[in-house]
Order: C-alpha cells, then structure tokens, then sequence
C-alpha cells in the first residue's frame, strides 16, 4: 500500500482501489483500477503530478488516478521474461527507475510528464539501464537533499549510486555487504546521513552514508 493525500492498495484480483482521506478522516474509494492480469509488485505515487505509477510481469502503467484512467503501459524491452519488481522516482531530474528481476535498472526520462490538457497521453522514454545487482532488485530508495539512491537485491549486495550528469545511467558510490539473506528493505534517516537495512536474517542494519561504513546491528525479535 502507498499513501498520500490519497492512497492506493492492491486487491486478490490485481485490481487497483484509489481511495481519498479527507481533512475529517473519512475515507472514500475513488476508483478501482482493473488493468493488470497478473501480480502487482510495485506502486509509486508521482509527486506532483495526479499519477500513480503500478508495475509487474505486464511491464509498467500509468493512472491518472483523478479520473481512474490508464494513460501509459510500457516495457522497456519486449522479452517475455520481463518481470519489474519496484519503482522509484527522482524529482529533481524527472527520472523514473525500474528494477527488475534480472537485476537491472532501467531508467526513464518523464520529463514531457503529463499532457494535462487532453487528460490522456503519459510520455515516457528509455535512456538508460544497469546492470545493478545478480538479482532480483527487492527495493530502490531515493534521497532528496543527499541526491542519492539506494538499492537493494536478493543477492545479499546495497549499493549507493548517483545519477550521471546525462541521465543515462547511474554512478556507483559505494556498495554494503554484511547482510547473510535476502536484502527486502531499506530507509534512509531524514537527513541522509544514515541508512538502515533490513532482510530475512531477521537484522536491521545501520550504514553510515558519509563514512561509507556499516555503524552497528540491530537485533529483532525471530
């Protein structure tokens, strides 16, 4: 489930439900979305513009989620294998990322966003990818202040990257290791400083951003 002034879950059936809250808590469904035939893996709300992003096995789709409307569906290649897993957004250059189960992480300019005007056309364009980790990419974060992302995958590895200068890739920073299992989540605190980590070794882990250097473990209940 993602959350804003409106918030959005996925249903059994793959369906979408957009639901607003208002200044007096009450809680009103706005529309269901129907779309996706299989699982979806993935919901980002844009923000600032009234688009709510949704992805899978299907590739990914663009909702104007005022009017409930589909405005964009797109794979970044047409292998049938394509599987996306997570999204991320980086307001400052318009840039959507991807990852995907193969590890990669593809990268799509939005600038040209939303024609709000016609109420339908979302525009999207592929300029880059990476091949960021051995496997599946579980969760990619995005800091604002720092301008860092981070991610994380099934092949225990965090790295720490940038984006290029030309938006067609992303510079490695720095990456972490000291998980055993499946990396599943990841936080940055407020200010960027710190990150913490959190996977099926039943850890949560501390990183210093700055330093590049894990700060300490935090045990949870098993």
């Amino acid at each position: 489930m993602v959350f804003i002034s409106s918030f959005c879950f996925v249903n059994n059936d793959y369906s979408l439900s957009i639901y607003k809250l208002s200044d007096d808590f009450a809680v009103e469904l706005v529309h269901q979305l129907t779309a996706h035939r299989e699982p979806v893996l993935g919901l980002l709300f844009h923000p600032s513009l009234h688009v709510l992003f949704s992805c899978g096995s299907e590739g990914v789709f663009a909702w104007d989620y005022l009017t409930g409307r589909c405005i964009a569906q797109w794979k970044p290649h047409s292998d049938m294998l394509f599987k996306a897993t997570c999204l991320c957004f980086v307001p400052s250059c318009a840039l959507l990322c991807v990852g995907a189960v193969d590890g990669t992480i593809f990268l799509f300019d939005t600038a040209d966003g939303y024609r709000q005007s016609d109420g339908v056309n979302f525009s999207v364009k592929l300029v880059g990818s990476i091949c960021a980790h051995r496997s599946v990419v579980n969760q990619i974060i995005h800091h604002e202040s720092s301008s860092l992302l981070a991610s994380t995958s099934r092949d225990h590895m965090i790295h720490l990257w940038r984006v290029s200068s030309s938006l067609s890739s992303l510079d490695l920073v720095c990456s972490f290791d000291k998980h055993v299992g499946n990396v599943l989540s990841l936080a940055f605190s407020p200010d960027g400083r710190f990150l913490f980590s959190g996977g099926s070794d039943n850890v949560v882990r501390l990183w210093d951003v700055r330093s590049e250097r894990f700060v300490r473990n935090i045990e949870t209940s098993r």
